[in-house]
């Protein structure tokens, strides 16, 4: 499935996208068909041979592919190093270190975990961009919608919906059955999403039965987001359907069924963003009835911010297309409007099709918008469109949110000016930062000049991002709630004081702007204009 997610977000960019599986159910061949992607399936091979690897090549060949995308665990470094043979750059599927060595172009693991070890990623796979953590989870179209329902459910579960993945080996769904029968107080609907790869449907027909109106099947479910949008939480196993549950900021109980989703649902407890059962055998359905009714009477949504956006498939297929499509918004009489020109170059240079727009409208939607000293307030319905929306910012945040923060350190007699590159966010300076930087000024660079130095950081931290994206977007720094915010400045604070000298109001002459906001001062009833430029050596 979270194939079927980013060959999605592949096609959405245009490319063609081919399926090569050896053993697969009927079900989902033919939902790769109905989806509009070709599958080739193999037949008298065996999986992760060499036999394998050179009939997926010689696929790969035949159609010119430029990436071969490896999801399974039988694809061990032998297999990598066969593919890396051909004329397609290979990327790394991993969510459980089932490789001693990588051989890739990049490697993805999803999972939160995952984060924590990008420094053992680094040493077995040295030439690999590592995407690591649930910014690249890789979820299908139905989550990519902005923006998300959010209903006020009062803490009541009144339905509940139970997903153990697509096949479900151990049948785990019939624990979790039992032990919702003997919940004594509470007794919710209980809605049961059978995978399309489950072996066990007649037993949990005859379960839901047995138990009574309030256990319903379903399946052919299609758009996972709408049935979590109407469900009040859910009990699922460690696997991909956790990072569905943290979009839909659902309350969730995890089952640990298969070993590689241990260390799952360990950070996921340990972070509090859902409630661990345990692992699937260490409990009788009596102790999982215990444990459920804890955690129904005491579910709350989870408070830390969410890791998943949604957006991670289509970073993925961004990454792998590498032609970005980029929006650069500014004012049109904006300062940096002269300043741009490099960067659109820079970015064309690079194989991006850049956009430079002036208002919102024009806003149309693709891979980056850098709002790059844009003075409207941008919907966040316009920011959805974006797989990120940029803006960078002159002071050490969460410190000197607001309005021109350069211009305050200038008067403050400050030479040093930080720098962020952040994420747009609803409020103002608040989003996660990629990136910090600074400049120094030497203490005589009136407006103009101080100005065209700091556009040459801003072009270059925006370069930079783009450059190092995606591995850049994994782990950002989260900003504090609170901070220290500027006020907006006023051609009004441009006044001299007449009683002082030029000297003790010189770094007031270096922020005015001769045109836009002129330094003045009042004198016998009259206002007196000052024009200040730095005489030509």
């Amino acid at each position: 499935m979270r194939m079927i997610a980013l060959a999605q977000a592949l096609q959405d960019r245009g490319a063609a996208v081919v399926f090569v599986v050896l053993s697969c159910p009927e079900a989902l061949i033919a939902r790769l068909g109905a989806e509009g992607f070709r599958v080739e399936q193999l037949t008298d091979c065996q999986s992760g041979s060499t036999d394998d690897a050179q009939r997926t090549v010689a696929i790969a060949t035949a159609l010119n592919a430029r990436w071969i995308i490896l999801d399974g665990y039988a694809f061990g470094s032998d297999f990598q190093l066969v593919c890396t043979d051909s004329c397609a750059r290979v990327l790394c599927v991993d969510d459980c270190h089932y490789s001693d060595r990588w051989h890739a172009a990049a490697l993805l693991n999803q999972n939160l975990h995952a984060l924590s070890e990008r420094h053992t990623y680094s040493l077995i796979a040295p030439d690999a961009g590592l995407w690591l953590g649930p910014r690249f989870a890789l979820m299908r179209r139905e989550f990519w919608r902005a923006p998300r329902l959010t209903v006020d459910r009062d803490g009541h579960a009144r339905r509940v919906l139970v997903s153990m993945g697509g096949a479900d080996g151990p049948n785990a769904t019939a624990l979790i059955l039992e032990a919702l029968a003997l919940l004594r107080d509470q007794q919710p609907r209980v809605s049961v999403l059978v995978g399309i790869s489950n072996s066990h449907r007649v037993q949990l027909e005859a379960l839901c039965g047995q138990y009574g109106s309030r256990f319903e099947i379903i399946d052919g479910v299609t758009d996972m987001a709408s049935l979590l949008e109407q469900v009040d939480a859910v009990i699922t196993a460690g696997g991909s359907t956790c990072w569905e549950v943290l979009w839909a900021r659902k309350p969730a109980a995890v089952l640990v069924i298969a070993d590689n989703q241990q260390p799952i649902a360990d950070s996921l407890q340990e972070q509090g963003l859902m409630f661990s059962l345990g692992r699937i055998g260490d409990a009788t359905a009596l102790e999982l009835a215990g444990r459920l009714e804890e955690w129904l009477w005491n579910m709350q949504v989870p408070k830390n911010a969410c890791p998943v956006d949604g957006k991670g498939a289509r970073r993925v297929a961004a990454a792998l297309d590498g032609r970005y499509s980029v929006t650069i918004a500014t004012a049109s009489e904006g300062w940096l409007m002269p300043h741009l020109a490099s960067l659109k170059a820079a970015l064309e240079a690079a194989n991006c099709l850049v956009h430079v727009v002036s208002s919102i409208d024009q806003m149309k939607g693709g891979d980056f918008l850098l709002l790059l000293s844009y003075w409207a307030i941008v919907p966040q319905e316009v920011l959805e469109k974006y797989l990120h929306s940029l803006i960078v910012h002159e002071s050490d945040l969460p410190e000197g949110r607001g309005w021109s923060p350069a211009t305050w350190a200038i008067l403050a007699g400050n030479n040093r000016i930080p720098l962020c590159l952040l994420e747009a966010a609803e409020r103002v300076d608040s989003g996660d930062i990629y990136l910090r930087s600074e400049i120094h000024l030497e203490g005589h660079e009136l407006v103009q000049e101080w100005r065209g130095i700091l556009a040459a950081k801003v072009v270059e931290m925006c370069l930079q991002f783009i450059a190092t994206f995606p591995a850049i977007a994994s782990a950002p720094d989260k900003q504090p709630l609170a901070g220290t915010y500027l006020p907006r400045r006023h051609p009004a604070d441009s006044q001299l004081d007449a009683c002082k000298t030029l000297v003790q109001q010189f770094n007031l002459l270096r922020t005015v702007d001769n045109a836009s906001y002129p330094a003045f001062f009042d004198h016998l009833g009259h206002r007196y204009l000052l024009r200040i430029e730095k005489a030509t050596p």
